[in-house]
């Protein structure tokens, strides 16, 4: 995003000065910025794959840079992540979209063994926190870790010192960031040159993370500075227009020197050459209005109500908060001004980018009815007038689409479904009775996959995975050992089925926020009490960590659990599992929210008849 080469026209007017007083984070820029850092400390790693950091490796990295800033003197008021994006961005996360499967597409073309497991990784937090080394191009040709963001929000938020600054706000993040500074002054500290096209006010200053370097004699930090409003008064550019003048100017005339672009900014050609793509320009750039006064006092039942939907709406990840708040009862209620709430027919959902194989099914499709169900409860918290009875979901993108077209789930329907699954966790938690909550939540992941492949009459790249980490143990770490497409798939699958149980809890909180009890399903409450020790991301490690630190043995008691669950026919060991020919006996009934064989885009239409 931002401006094209407006950054480096105005680097000659920065002010070198050391970092104090308060500021405001562009969340979604640090995320990436931790994790360049990050990849900066993997100079062992062969490609892109491997060097994946571990999302606790990106959690303490956070908290180590943003105590870096505490320590030179900085007041960190608020960490800013986007929480709704407008529709007009919406061809560009589709194109961002069909980037990332390019990307994908490409590294799997070309890396017949995708990467080695992390026998020799090392989770350290980078020395060079500030403005120090390098890393290697090929450690960028795979896109990022799908839940950076998130897990940077979650590592902020178990932290005392900043998870109160923390916060997903009903827009974009940098419309929220320029506010605060417009109204209370202070550095706004990002990776978006958009930043410097916002009103600021004439208090508010820009840094760049790159910017930023540690000064050891002194012990604080120092950067480079943009104070806007005082550039642009040095530029001598229109007292109405600003900044927006000489930033049109340079959309419009992008090979145009400084000297040039001054002159015709000041006399405010581009926009009076074309003020209606001018003012379509501005429209990305309006200042959001003050915060409004408080309403007035309503009694406490009331005002307990709204501070708990506000709070379950201001902690969603952010890719949830997107669906969530295409509801205008809730955009409206987390803040956003009502006028401009729009409509939407069917909900998009863009789904957070799976590491997967791009040969096989796509990693996301084994949790698609848990994830429904989790789409379906929104149905309770908003008005008739606002529930949805379809929505698209984004996955990978190659041609052009809407997104794959889902139905949601009718009331009778979740009941069913929130009992079905229920069950099914309550049925692995008494098979698997010693297990961590790790090990729970990747037999769940197990389940999904071995429900799926059963039903579909494909081979379960689960029980793949059991085989593989089976010839791990037995050939004790051999130099030479690799992982296969398979794993890599099966690793996916896990994230994307704890993922989609993240979706549902954090969807729960906003049901259970909201006065619903009359018309909440009879076992919601169940599947919630179920899902609490649901782990953090951290807990979740990274892409390939989580196979390395998983036993044989467990993975055996995982697979036989699942197979007597769904009544398919034992095979005589592990071993015997290869691509599977083993079908589910005719009697036995499911136990989960997933449906054999389904058929069109309802995976809740035959619930009714189990």
């Amino acid at each position: 995003m931002g401006v094209p080469h407006l950054l480096s026209h105005l680097q000659p007017y920065a002010e070198p000065k050391r970092l104090a007083g308060d500021a405001v984070i562009d969340g979604p820029g640090l995320a990436y910025h931790i994790y360049y850092i990050c990849l900066k400390n993997k100079p062992w790693a062969k490609n892109g794959l491997e060097a994946i950091p571990t999302y606790d490796e990106i959690g303490a990295t956070t908290i180590a840079w943003l105590n870096g800033l505490v320590l030179s003197g900085v007041n960190i008021k608020q960490v800013c992540f986007d929480g709704f994006l407008p529709p007009s961005k919406f061809n560009t996360r589709l194109e961002r979209l069909r980037m990332q499967t390019l990307k994908l597409i490409t590294y799997h073309s070309s890396h017949q063994s995708p990467c080695r497991p992390p026998v020799n990784a090392r989770s350290l937090i980078s020395r060079n926190l500030y403005c120090g080394g390098t890393f290697h191009p090929k450690l960028i040709n795979i896109p990022p870790p799908p839940f950076l963001v998130p897990s940077v929000i979650d590592a902020i938020r178990a932290c005392a010192t900043f998870q109160e600054s923390t916060i997903t706000v009903p827009g974009e993040a940098d419309l929220y960031c320029a506010r605060i500074l417009k109204h209370g002054g202070g550095i706004v500290f990002t990776g978006d040159s958009d930043l410097l096209v916002h009103d600021l006010g004439s208090k508010g200053e820009v840094c760049f993370f790159n910017d930023i370097q540690f000064d050891h004699v002194p012990n604080f930090l120092r950067a480079s500075t943009y104070h806007m409003h005082s550039i642009a008064s040095r530029l001598q550019l229109p007292d109405n227009d600003g900044m927006h003048s000489l930033a049109y100017q340079l959309v419009c005339d992008k090979h145009a020197t400084l000297p040039q672009l001054l002159l015709l900014a000041r006399k405010r050609t581009a926009i009076q050459s074309d003020p209606a793509g001018y003012n379509l320009y501005l429209s990305e750039y309006v200042s959001l209005p003050s915060p409004l006064p408080g309403p007035k006092p309503k009694p406490k039942s009331k005002q307990d109500l709204q501070e708990r939907l506000l709070g379950a709406l201001h902690r969603l990840d952010p890719r949830i908060s997107e669906f969530v708040l295409q509801f205008p009862s809730l955009a409206v209620a987390a803040g956003q001004d009502a006028p401009n709430v729009p409509q939407v027919e069917s909900p998009n959902v863009f789904l957070p980018f799976l590491l997967d194989c791009p040969a096989r099914t796509n990693a996301w499709e084994m949790s698609t009815s848990t994830r429904l169900l989790a789409y379906g409860l929104m149905n309770l918290v908003v008005p008739e007038i606002e529930r949805r009875s379809t929505l698209y979901e984004h996955r990978r993108l190659l041609t052009e689409s809407m997104g794959r077209e889902w139905q949601l789930p009718t009331l009778s329907e979740l009941n069913i479904a929130c009992s079905s699954l229920a069950n099914m966790l309550d049925t692995l938690q008494r098979a698997l009775p010693s297990f961590s909550a790790q090990n729970f939540w990747l037999a769940v992941a197990v389940y999904q996959d071995v429900e799926w492949s059963s039903g579909m009459e494909k081979h379960s790249v689960a029980k793949n995975a059991a085989k593989q980490i089976s010839r791990w143990e037995q050939l004790l770490g051999a130099s030479d050992t690799e992982y296969d497409w398979d794993m890599i798939q099966f690793l996916a699958q896990v994230h994307g089925c704890y993922y989609t149980f993240r979706m549902l809890k954090q969807i729960m909180g906003i049901v259970f926020a909201h006065d619903t009890s009359t018309a909440m399903p009879k076992d919601l409450c169940v599947l919630y009490g179920l899902m609490k020790d649901l782990p953090t991301l951290d807990g979740t490690s990274s892409v390939l960590q989580r196979a390395s630190d998983v036993k044989s043995r467990e993975m055996d008691r995982m697979v036989f659990a699942v197979d007597k669950m769904l009544g398919i026919v034992p095979s005589s060991a592990i071993k015997d599992m290869g691509p599977s020919k083993k079908k589910r006996k005719k009697s036995a009934a499911p136990v989960g929210t997933t449906i054999t064989k389904r058929a069109g885009n309802n995976p809740f239409a035959l619930l009714g008849s189990e």
